[in-house]
């Protein structure tokens, strides 16, 4: 004889709340996720204890039998972690181990957090109340040329929270909410829709300009090219210069993840570094080429 099964209800008019939020841009530690784990075991065995306080004895079955049912809905109920690392792996299981130093991959590229993995696995339905949170630790890459004002942010960090008791999908939302919030860092800006349209304005565009006047003026005097030959490869030279500032964007934002997860690697302070060698240079070009423009009209240097 099989353990009890959980009986699901009749279909009824059922109300609700969700509610979901895009993860802002933040900056997670190992002991980060596992605390956030803490924080959502605790909500999600709040779910269960709800849950589980819905069931109704059956005509016929026992008290033992119906203990039985209990636990299992509680089983079913364990906020399960899967994580996710750069080489197709995975790791997942109910008590958080899947978190632990040791259990954790060199590189993460995602995290999901499900309080009702299994009961939808098994029984296909959703529980009453249930939270999803998946933490993207995905970068951008660095030669991806996508149209960046008509595609949207691939980052698909989210927190996802529905259930038909409104206090609690309150609760669960603003702990989450104040969590990210106290971690949240300063580059969520380089993910706004318009970030790369206003840099190429006011940083690529007198950047490339000013290369092209740069080379120009060292290369006339040495080639003296007739006009027809010059003005192509200036333009070309323009090209390939917005190019070039169109790889050091997206160098910045795999450098800056939007949401960085812990990682063993040393190499990405390496690549800060450059980041910011690179964009010191790239204003002090600016700047340079305007000083001297200003300088050869006012004193004919």
């Amino acid at each position: 004889m099989g353990s009890p099964q959980i009986a699901l209800p009749a279909p009824v008019l059922a109300r609700g709340t969700a509610r979901q939020f895009a993860i802002p841009s933040c900056s997670l530690t190992a002991d980060d996720l596992r605390k956030l784990y803490g924080i959502l075991q605790r909500r999600a065995n709040e779910a269960s204890a709800y849950e589980v306080g819905t069931l109704i004895q059956q005509v016929g079955q026992t008290e033992e039998q119906f203990t039985q049912v209990k636990e299992n809905a509680r089983m079913l109920l364990k906020l399960a972690a899967t994580v996710y690392s750069s080489a197709g792996d995975w790791i997942g299981n109910t008590t958080g181990e899947a978190l632990s130093d040791s259990n954790l991959p060199d590189s993460i590229t995602r995290i999901v957090y499900d309080s009702a993995f299994l009961f939808r696995a098994q029984l296909k339905v959703e529980p009453q109340n249930s939270l999803t949170v998946v933490l993207d630790f995905s970068r951008t890459r660095i030669l991806d040329l996508t149209n960046l004002s008509m595609v949207p942010d691939p980052n698909n960090s989210s927190v996802r929270i529905s259930g038909v008791n409104d206090a609690w999908v309150k609760a669960t939302h603003d702990d989450l909410l104040l969590f990210f919030r106290e971690r949240k860092t300063p580059r969520g800006w380089l993910y706004f829709q318009f970030t790369y349209d206003l840099l190429v304005l006011f940083v690529g565009l007198p950047a490339a300009l000013a290369a092209v006047y740069r080379i120009g003026r060292w290369t006339k005097p040495k080639f003296d090219l007739p006009l027809s030959v010059a003005a192509p490869l200036y333009v070309m030279l323009f090209l390939q210069c917005m190019l070039v500032f169109r790889v050091v964007f997206n160098y910045a934002k795999w450098a800056f993840p939007k949401v960085e997860g812990p990682s063993r690697r040393t190499w990405p302070a390496f690549h800060k570094v450059v980041l910011g060698i690179a964009g010191a240079s790239i204003i002090s070009l600016i700047v340079e080429t305007i000083v001297r423009i200003l300088a050869a009209h006012l004193f004919g240097t």
